[in-house]
């Protein structure tokens, strides 16, 4: 997979998707683990995405992007330094302890997971070589979402009642940090209305409801 960086004003924290995921801890819909604390459980269930009919398993998914102090506890780098190294020239979108992190490619944050795993005694998700990364399906640790699991969470899984334009409202202002509300900035995480799981900053345009 080629480097990604993101530096836009959404400030995503990695490609596949705004937070950390982990595996359900097993059929039955257990309580969450404690590393699983601070963590929605998103019961599986199925959806359409982009015209096809997709089913997701059950995962937990962290409530707030990673902040720049999560970030620099693990990584050892702020969102400044990782923007000097991507660019210099670049402009800053929002420091702070509670700003989402940004500036980060792919395999950083696939090793940022891997990190959180360790941290907590969990099983790392990824086998990292390079640019060449093998995600352990069985593994206990964090990983990114998938892109399905991302919009599943996003429209509110199984739990949404309703059909919403972006992530728990049909107005983003609710919901989302844009162009038009953030002064063209980053903002501190958790800030707006999280969506019916409890997830913030996930505001999406969704195209179709979620089916029953």
């Amino acid at each position: 997979m080629a480097k990604k960086w993101i530096f836009a004003a959404a400030a995503l924290f990695a490609a596949a998707g705004a937070a950390l995921a982990q595996q359900a801890a097993g059929p039955g819909g257990e309580a969450p683990s404690p590393q699983a604390r601070g963590m929605a459980r998103v019961e599986g269930g199925t959806f359409i995405r982009r015209t096809r009919s997709v089913t997701v398993s059950s995962f937990y998914m962290d409530t707030h992007l990673v902040t720049q102090r999560e970030w620099t506890e693990l990584m050892g780098t702020t969102a400044r330094q990782q923007r000097d190294r991507f660019g210099p020239w670049t402009d800053m979108s929002g420091e702070g302890d509670n700003y989402p992190m940004y500036f980060v490619n792919w395999f950083e944050a696939a090793e940022f997971a891997n990190r959180r795993s360790a941290r907590s005694g969990l099983t790392p998700a990824y086998a990292i070589s390079g640019t060449n990364v093998r995600w352990n399906r069985g593994a206990s640790g964090y990983r990114l979402p998938t892109e399905a699991e991302w919009e599943f969470a996003a429209r509110g899984g199984t739990v949404c009642r309703g059909y919403f334009w972006y992530s728990g409202s049909h107005a983003a202002d609710d919901v989302a940090w844009h162009v038009g509300n953030s002064g063209r900035s980053a903002q501190p995480v958790g800030m707006l209305r999280p969506n019916a799981l409890g997830i913030y900053d996930m505001g999406v345009h969704t195209s179709s409801p979620i089916l029953p």
